[in-house]
């Protein structure tokens, strides 16, 4: 259903092969701005953090680089893209040619998982593959054709839970807002207002600000 290839130490051979095609999707996320791609007489280059696509049978070639491309090429068969797509009322029949998409935050993730799985194999797998190269296959989806999905309210809650659990466990000493926030990997500001709205603490009870200037606030015990 789904490979990937990384690029060791310089161009693939195959990849400036000129005029070739594949037989399934293929999605580009690049590193660098080493990637420049030959389309239709046209020259497309690659942007990093966009997600370019290139549907099945679609001629094309890599150009050569001064320096070695840094990328990953995400390859779909075509059945297995498209049946994942029948689940979406977006356009059938759209073809890539090198069109630029915003990358998903989770795809990084996904793509390296993908990469450990295959790499350690083991019992079990090929079904953990399997499940994700469906992650990996939806979140380009949902990326490509924009589709919208409900806001994620785990995360933070998960964020504020082990914000909240440090708190207990180092009463005794002195607890920074920064400190917090980190744990909870959000921004200081972003946690100060998740963090009153999740526990509906009053600002003055839960935080103070800190008087050795270093822009800190410290938790006066009493959150």
């Amino acid at each position: 259903d789904m490979g990937l290839f990384m690029p060791v130490g310089g161009a693939c051979f195959y990849a400036l092969t000129p005029l070739h095609s594949h037989p399934s999707y293929m999605f580009i996320l690049p590193f660098n701005d080493e990637t420049s791609v030959a389309i239709g007489g046209k020259t497309i280059r690659a942007i990093p953090g966009k997600l370019s696509a290139l549907s099945p049978g679609i001629a094309h070639h890599e150009l050569p680089a001064d320096s070695p491309p840094r990328y990953i090429a995400i390859f779909m068969e075509r059945s297995f893209f498209e049946g994942q797509l029948t689940g979406y009322p977006v356009e059938r029949g759209l073809v890539f040619r090198g069109e630029s998409y915003d990358t998903p935050p989770n795809l990084l993730p996904l793509l390296k998982q993908f990469m450990i799985e295959a790499d350690n194999g083991g019992p079990g797998s090929e079904a953990v593959l399997h499940g994700i190269s469906l992650g990996i296959c939806h979140s380009i989806i949902r990326s490509v054709f924009n589709v919208r999905t409900l806001n994620d309210r785990i995360t933070p809650r998960v964020g504020i839970d082990k914000a909240v659990e440090h708190m207990h466990s180092g009463l005794a000493g002195k607890i920074t807002v920064r400190d917090l926030a980190n744990i909870a990997c959000m921004s200081q500001t972003h946690f100060t207002r998740v963090f009153k709205k999740r526990t509906r603490e009053d600002a003055d009870g839960v935080s103070k600000p800190d008087t050795d200037g270093t822009g800190k606030k410290a938790f006066d015990g009493r959150g």
